[in-house]
């Protein structure tokens, strides 16, 4: 590579790839398809002009010969302007709106990579933040490659933002409706956000109650705008014990157990017991839980 360029040098290897273990002819007949995907690599980049000559430097045998190819990258496409917009009820959005990456910006030597980050940037954003009915009414980057300018439009219409609906929980799971509705913390009709969804699937999971926990909020299932939340939900396995043995310079051999009783009622209450064998010392502790309100965070634990 002609001149410091070690982003551009990068990219061209990677689009290239190993040609190792080739014999120079075949070298030969590759060479224009190396010369092709190192165009493809700096056109990524911006350079849309470079002078690409290849030669064979032949070694020791035909399996040792190595294809150069000397690139002058030349002059690069620069962004020239930006459009950026996003209409509807998002442009109103300050959480979808702000941050967005300010790049590709007007100047900058032209990134394809940076372009598609902004593009699916708006529309991650608008996923998560549900507005699904979204599109891009134009999306564009036109290049010039005569006069070395890039023009960027990225033009969002949004629709309506959906809504979180009531949450229900299939039946099988065994525990009470109560409980299990203490661990949602939203309220029906809130603004859609993954994010909740993602809160409520994390906190069942946490709870220990579960082995598995299915949360359906699909746009799909949608009525006038409202996003149905059912939850199914399967119960783990009630106990399980856990034990090890070590050695420590105080106390010698040692034994630790653990039994645990994940679920003991429809209530969700738990309990358990810890125990400690060595020879110099003997533990034994037992414990019993009582959710609370909310009951990812609040409980009552009675130890002995």
């Amino acid at each position: 590579m002609e001149g410091d360029y070690p982003d551009l040098k990068s990219n061209a290897q990677a689009f290239i790839g190993e040609v190792e273990g080739r014999s120079a002819s075949n070298l030969r007949r590759y060479a224009p398809t190396a010369v092709g995907q190192a165009e493809e690599a700096l056109r990524a980049l911006g350079y849309y002009s470079p002078m690409i000559e290849w030669r064979i430097e032949e070694g020791d045998s035909d399996t040792t010969a190595t294809l150069v190819l000397s690139i002058t990258p030349g002059e690069p496409v620069r962004v020239t302007s930006r459009t950026v917009e996003i209409r509807g009820p998002a442009a109103s959005d300050e959480r979808f709106t702000a941050d967005l990456p300010e790049h590709p910006a007007e100047g900058d030597i032209l990134n394809h990579g940076e372009y598609a980050s902004l593009r699916d940037t708006i529309q991650t954003r608008a996923r998560r933040r549900g507005y699904f009915d979204g599109k891009f009414v134009t999306r564009t980057l036109e290049v010039d490659p005569a006069t070395r300018s890039a023009a960027v439009t990225l033009i969002y219409e949004s629709g309506e933002r959906y809504r979180l609906g009531e949450v229900t929980f299939e039946e099988g799971h065994w525990f009470e409706i109560g409980l299990l509705e203490q661990f949602v913390s939203f309220e029906p009709g809130i603004p859609f956000h993954a994010d909740e969804v993602a809160r409520l699937n994390r906190d069942l999971q946490n709870s220990g109650y579960f082995s598995s926990v299915d949360i359906d909020a699909s746009p799909g299932s949608a009525e006038d705008g409202v996003i149905p939340v059912r939850v199914d939900l399967t119960r783990r396995d009630a106990r399980s014990v856990a034990a090890g043995v070590g050695f420590s310079t105080d106390v010698g051999p040692r034994f630790r157990g653990n039994w645990r009783e994940h679920w003991i009622n429809p209530m969700g209450h738990k309990r358990g017991a810890e125990t400690e064998l060595s020879v110099p010392r003997q533990n034994l502790s037992t414990w019993y839980e009582l959710p609370l309100d909310p009951p990812m965070t609040d409980l009552i634990r009675l130890s002995a």
